[in-house]
């Protein structure tokens, strides 16, 4: 009896293997699309396009002061595996859900919808927190700062790249 060939299929199956029968019954139902850097497993226009891999189990919840933050976490200041600098100590309150996560790929990793940004008239929200003393900040208040009011923790300058993720 010959072992059958072993051809991993990243996108699909996390570092498995599988033998090549089953990954042509696989691939066959493979949709040919990809939309930034997952594969969408087959097709159908009714369902939303957010991740199959949505709401998986690397949620990582931690906390800080009063406040539960989701996300691939590394620390307790809200540091996760996309942003773990020096100065990346902020979470974020999401306008779609109300969950605080780290960033928007933790997000979309593990929520089970798209995000929505907040709209300019919630600017006096608080949706920002500070990961090294729990200190809440209004998103104007976030957006006019480089450092907490609070504790005076410098936040990433990088951040404001990405402020239209979560800002309209």
């Amino acid at each position: 009896m010959t072992s059958a060939t072993m051809i991993p299929i990243p996108a699909l199956t996390s570092g498995w293997s599988v033998t090549h029968e089953l990954q042509n019954e696989v691939v066959d139902n493979i949709h040919p699309r990809r939309l930034g850097s997952r594969w969408h497993v087959g097709h159908h226009p009714e369902v939303s396009t957010a991740s199959p891999w949505r709401g998986r189990s690397g949620d990582r919840v931690a906390r800080v002061g009063e406040t539960t933050v989701h996300g691939l976490m590394v620390d307790g200041e809200t540091r996760c595996e996309h942003y773990h600098g020096p100065l990346d100590v902020i979470a974020l309150r999401f306008a779609c859900c109300g969950d605080w996560y780290p960033c928007h790929l933790c997000h979309e990793a593990i929520a089970d919808h798209d995000a929505r940004q907040w709209a300019r008239d919630e600017r006096e929200t608080p949706a920002v927190l500070c990961g090294v003393c729990g200190a809440l900040l209004s998103i104007h208040a976030y957006l006019d700062a480089q450092r907490c009011p609070a504790c005076s923790a410098g936040f990433n300058p990088g951040c404001r790249t990405h402020h239209h993720l979560y800002f309209d």
